[in-house]
């Protein structure tokens, strides 16, 4: 699982309900316009498959609810894509579109 410090609070609810540890969480960090940053996305996918992890879902934000930042969702899927995995987004601005 991969998500930015700006990921809404709910999806580290959900990981804990689960029972899966946050600790093993990598939280990708942001880029100038406090997106998640492509760059550290799919750094931390290579280095975690590397290493024999499986990468599970790239959380996503169309609006996060600190910034409203909208993550670049386009290059993210497109890592996703390349690399087998899910991309669940996240639309805090949903109501304003």
């Amino acid at each position: 699982m991969y998500l930015s410090e700006q990921a809404h609070h709910s999806i580290q609810k959900a990981i804990r309900i689960a029972g899966l540890s946050e600790a093993h969480i990598p939280y990708i960090p942001l880029d100038d316009g406090l997106r998640l940053s492509v760059k550290e996305l799919e750094k931390a996918i290579v280095e975690n498959k590397e290493n024999g992890l499986i990468p599970l879902f790239v959380n996503a934000s169309f609006g996060t609810t600190n910034t409203g930042a909208i993550d670049p969702i386009n290059p993210i899927a497109e890592i996703a894509k390349k690399t087998q995995t899910l991309v669940p987004c996240r639309c805090g601005l949903c109501r304003f579109l």
